[in-house]
């Protein structure tokens, strides 16, 4: 194993990869690689003509001892010989404030040969774990931007804590695709999890037969015959630390690549536009639509120094690209998506969940419980029919964020476009599946309690009296949803008197404020389940509550 450290960073190199990265004097001791894993691996797909693709992996020729590694000062190489087809060079140069990671392939054969993938797993420290602190402040998550010359990648730590680490590509490298490999990032020591690719026409066929719906085009690279000129290529990104979200922008330009800025973001309704400014030091030679009949697109000009800004409107509905030329036959794009109006996507999804998938049988005790639809196979799920659903993941249609964020959803719409059928159903589901059943009432032991997974028909009839079964009202997830039901309907009832309701304002007030005063008191009594040290959807309700 070799040490390379400067002020910056601080690596461990094992057999030709990194299997240790740190910022030095760190707030936290975060190491950026998983454990047992490597980093700056390659995986090459090549084909001479008629040929079937072939694989080499610089993984498992370093695993079979086929690595050729040495270290100069601060630059550590490791050469390897594919099939005694193909030369591999992966070489790790630490400058003063950047890592450097530089990929190099040799055509070794008298005839030309196909360069047709050229991937990398990225086995980063990213395993989520019970221990809030250790999964706060010892791991990193990744933030991915795919789009041809102007990709990169940064990860940052849950806790949000600066460095930030950034990685771009250097001048003739990007990045056209990725995809998600095997279910356990420590799988292989890191060739499992996400990949990038710099070419991924091998990965074609394995696209389509999973029906995938990639749309950036997959290039390949033909290398000449072995010593003619253009029988190698060579590509490399660059590794830095940034204090921030501003640093990135600011480090993106320096390096030559498009700071980009979408407001209000990259899905607009049809009624609706978008604007954005590209920063960058190269001209812009054109931004080209993909339904150029269907798009409105306005250069707007250069407000400020490298920066241009630009307004679009998109009448064709779903996906559009917008490919930038910039620059010395540089290439990206921008994915938007274009939907209905919002009040029309609003109106369609309430009445949807409402007519097609809520329970109305009382023989059922997940009478009015709002399901998933499997558009699949056209079935209602249920606690007891799960369909496709397997495994633990039954809780989904019954509890959980899952099953519990349709109706209090259908609600929030409601107090803004009211229909009458919908706030009937909201009450069907609130006096038939919710109180007394999913919720514990004001009688019982701890008023208010919500029973977490799997449903609370397993809990209420469970034989473990502790937290296992009778008292699984400690699952802090189920809390806000229900408040936030019960004080959208309040609001019901307020503004609109003129609508049935199955409670008065008032009621549905006591019902949000008490289910809220539990939400911070029975989970910690019972697990020490504290809803102070955990970010929730919908908890954002507590303070209007």
């Amino acid at each position: 194993m070799t040490k390379l450290s400067n002020n910056e960073f601080d690596l461990k190199i094992d057999n030709g990869a990194i299997i240790s990265l740190k910022r030095v004097n760190d707030a936290f001791d975060t190491d950026y690689i998983a454990p047992e894993s490597r980093f700056c691996d390659v995986v090459v797909k090549y084909r001479s003509a008629d040929s079937d693709w072939k694989k080499g992996s610089s993984l498992d020729l370093a695993n079979a001892g086929s690595a050729n590694i040495t270290t100069e000062g601060d630059t550590t190489t490791a050469s390897y010989d594919i099939d005694k087809s193909l030369a591999l060079t992966v070489k790790l140069d630490l400058q003063d404030n950047a890592l450097l990671w530089l990929i190099t392939l040799e055509n070794k054969t008298n005839e030309p040969l196909e360069i047709g993938d050229i991937g990398m797993p990225f086995p980063m420290n990213s395993a989520f774990v019970w221990d809030p602190d250790e999964t706060c402040n010892l791991r990193v998550f990744r933030h991915d931007f795919i789009s041809g010359h102007n990709s990169h990648i940064y990860w940052m730590r849950p806790n949000t804590v600066e460095p930030y680490l950034l990685m771009t590509p250097l001048p003739g490298t990007w990045l056209e695709y990725w995809d998600q490999q095997g279910d356990d990032i420590s799988d292989n020591l890191g060739q499992a999890g996400f990949h990038a690719y710099i070419h991924s026409a091998g990965q074609v066929d394995a696209i389509d037969e999973h029906k995938g719906s990639w749309r950036q085009s997959h290039t390949s690279r033909m290398l000449a015959p072995a010593g003619q000129a253009d029988g190698t290529c060579q590509y490399g990104f660059k590794f830095e630390w940034t204090q921030g979200y501003d640093e990135i922008r600011d480090a993106l330009h320096a390096n030559g690549l498009m700071d980009i800025h979408v407001v209000p973001g990259m899905t607009v309704p049809e009624d609706l536009f978008a604007m954005f400014s590209i920063r960058t030091k190269h001209k812009i030679n054109a931004i080209t639509a993909e339904h150029p009949d269907q798009t409105k697109l306005e250069y707007l000009g250069e407000k400020q120094e490298d920066t241009h800004v630009y307004r679009v409107e998109f009448k064709k509905l779903g996906e559009n690209l917008l490919s930038i030329d910039y620059g010395d036959e540089l290439q990206a794009v921008l994915e938007f998506f274009a939907t209905e109006p919002v009040e029309t996507m609003l109106n369609k999804r309430s009445a949807f969940l409402v007519d097609k998938c809520q329970h109305k049988d009382p023989s059922q005790w997940w009478n009015g419980l709002v399901s998933d639809w499997n558009m699949t196979n056209h079935v209602l799920l249920d606690p007891e029919h799960l369909d496709m659903i397997k495994g633990w993941r039954q809780y989904m249609a019954s509890c959980d964020d899952p099953g519990l964020g349709k109706v209090p959803f259908i609600a929030a719409k409601n107090v803004e476009l009211p229909v009458q059928a919908e706030i009937e159903a909201i009450d069907y589901y609130i006096d038939n599946f919710v109180w007394g059943g999913l919720q514990m009432t004001e009688e019982e032991p701890y008023p208010y309690g919500i029973y977490g997974t799997p449903n609370w028909k397993v809990n209420r009839e469970s034989e473990e009296e502790g937290a296992k079964g009778k008292l699984h009202v400690w699952r802090i997830y189920d809390y806000p949803h229900i408040i936030l039901l019960y004080f959208k309907m309040y609001e019901i009832a307020t503004l609109y008197p003129d609508m049935k309701t199955s409670l008065s304002a008032t009621d549905y007030l006591r019902r949000a404020a008490g289910t809220a005063k539990t939400f911070f008191t029975t989970p910690y009594e019972i697990r020490e389940w504290s809803a102070y040290k955990t970010g929730l959807y919908n908890e954002l309700i507590i303070p209007d509550v």
